[in-house]
């Protein structure tokens, strides 16, 4: 007699996500709904599954979590300052799109961010600089009072420069912040630049803005420990502590012993201020753009690049953030992640070219 075996042994599992490249972002579906039919329509067989996240103090467990039980995304989001750390967890850009996509074409800040060991470990398709955002309104305002006042005409000469918009310098801003705050009895009723204290939107990232326009070392050549605390020794043979210098410029916008002072806590919060018209210059990312839009929708502002220490175009020092996305090392489809990344630079290439100034 004979026994059919073709039933018998271990069948192969089959990887519900083997024909999957899944994504964990941030964007609502709709803004991935483009993206999605274009890949399917380039990798026949394969089906781009979009998940939004919320990047929220859990997030960065549950992605790494996720990956390691074998049910994560192929492709992730992160902010940029995550990338280092990660870069372990993450697969690099394959050598042959690497000459394609060639890292010294982005900004500075992507390629700081995602380039180590010769190796790009993650792409943003898009960036966020730091910005000046203004009241048009309390610049012409605080213009036309003092071109009616009898001051002297040099002042009003200086004030129709000084006030036309934000100023490229800081020397200069520190004036027409001067220039736009008003007080009652030494208190500031209307400020003209919210900077000083840790209640400020933004302040940490407006620090490194001044730190690293300050030459500040604020990390270690290896990223681990903080140095932006630490002396250097400076042309004349003195020590310079740059990181401390940043600091007590920054302080300064809030101390009423100061010149510099043009902002008090007492205003409230800055955003509220600044839609009230209680604050003419704020600085803020385009996420604020958008808190503006949906909160205060009437608002009339401006918006204009972050000021420099010196006037040499080659000295420009800007600050951005941004999220970037990686591809897991334990993903089965890293070649299509990477694939994918490619498109996404490569459809939002002209964007990023277009902040060339701030480098």
């Amino acid at each position: 007699f004979s026994i059919d075996l073709s039933g018998c042994g271990k069948k192969t599992a089959v990887d519900p996500n083997a024909n999957k490249l899944i994504v964990w972002s941030f964007e609502d579906e709709d803004a991935w709904k483009s993206i999605k039919k274009s890949f399917e329509s380039s990798n026949k067989g394969y089906t781009l599954v979009y998940q939004k996240q919320i990047l929220d103090s859990t997030y960065e467990n549950r992605v790494l979590n996720s990956i390691l039980s074998g049910q994560g995304p192929d492709v992730w989001s992160m902010p940029n300052d995550w990338v280092y750390r990660h870069k372990e967890k993450l697969a690099p850009m394959p050598a042959k799109l690497g000459e394609i996509i060639k890292i010294d074409n982005f900004v500075p800040a992507v390629k700081q961010s995602v380039f180590f060991d010769n190796n790009v470990y993650a792409l943003a398709p898009s960036v966020e600089p730091l910005m000046v955002y203004y009241n048009p309104k309390l610049f012409s305002k605080t213009y036309d009072e003092i071109q009616e006042s009898d001051v002297d005409e040099e002042i009003k000469k200086s004030a129709n420069t000084l006030l036309e918009s934000p100023p490229a310098l800081w020397s200069d801003l520190v004036k027409t912040a001067n220039l736009l705050t008003k007080k009652e009895g030494g208190k500031i009723t209307v400020s003209g630049l919210a900077l000083g204290t840790e209640n400020i939107t933004n302040s940490i990232d407006i620090l490194y803005l001044l730190m690293l326009q300050n030459s500040t070392d604020i990390l270690s050549s290896d990223g681990k420990l903080a140095t932006f605390n630490l002396s250097k020794e400076i042309s004349t043979g003195t020590k310079d502590i740059p990181g401390q210098r940043a600091i007590d410029f920054y302080t300064s916008f809030a101390n009423p012993a100061s010149s510099n002072y043009t902002w008090d806590d007492s205003l409230g919060n800055d955003i509220e201020a600044f839609a009230n018209g209680k604050l003419a210059m704020i600085f803020g990312f385009s996420n604020l753009q958008n808190t503006l839009l949906q909160k205060y929708p009437t608002i009339n502002y401006k918006k204009d690049y972050a000021p420099q220490l010196y006037g040499d175009a080659d000295k420009i020092t800007d600050f951005a953030r941004f999220n970037a996305f990686g591809v897991s090392a334990l993903s089965k489809n890293s070649a299509l992640g990477w694939n994918l990344l490619s498109g996404l630079v490569s459809d939002y290439q002209d964007d990023l070219n277009s902040f060339s100034r701030l480098y």
